[in-house]
């Protein structure tokens, strides 16, 4: 950028470094978003949120986890109501997932809004933690779930 410099006035210069630099707020909302426990809320759909009785059941193996739209094996989110495995989000440049997790959330008429990434949940003492998020539309983002537990067990 040596050259370019030379061409144009240093505050021109200066305005393009800034905006080719800028993290939008938008993308600093979504590295937020994961990062502070405090501000994410709890969902309001964790007390009677639909459960299918399909005999889904999910190995405890990570190596058979795949996304069931595209047999990706890597960003996989379980939907809590059915079992369902998708891949997560596709980015706006056609990176990142296969939109399986969504699409199937769409596809079933968003009834099943729950779901959890595969490969975060953990146990601390008698807690649990993972990265959940609701697809409802009035949620839309990460969210806590605090019967995790007893709808993993299911």
């Amino acid at each position: 950028m040596g050259q370019v410099k030379s061409l144009f006035p240093e505050a021109v210069v200066a305005s393009v470094e800034s905006i080719i630099n800028h993290a939008g707020i938008a993308v600093q909302q979504d590295l937020t978003a994961w990062q502070d426990d405090e501000e994410i809320p709890v969902t309001k759909y964790f007390d009677n949120l639909p459960f299918v009785e399909n005999g889904v059941t999910i190995s405890p193996d990570p190596n058979h986890w795949k996304c069931q739209k595209s047999g990706a094996t890597e960003n996989l989110w379980l939907n809590l109501s059915d079992g369902y495995i998708g891949g997560g989000r596709k980015n706006w440049d056609g990176s990142g997932g296969s939109n399986g997790a969504l699409d199937h959330f769409m596809d079933t008429g968003e009834k099943y809004p729950l779901v959890v990434k595969l490969g975060t949940i953990t146990t601390e003492g008698s807690t649990v933690h993972a990265d959940c998020f609701s697809y409802a539309q009035d949620e839309n983002g990460p969210v806590k779930i605090p019967n995790l537990v007893e709808l993993l067990a299911k």
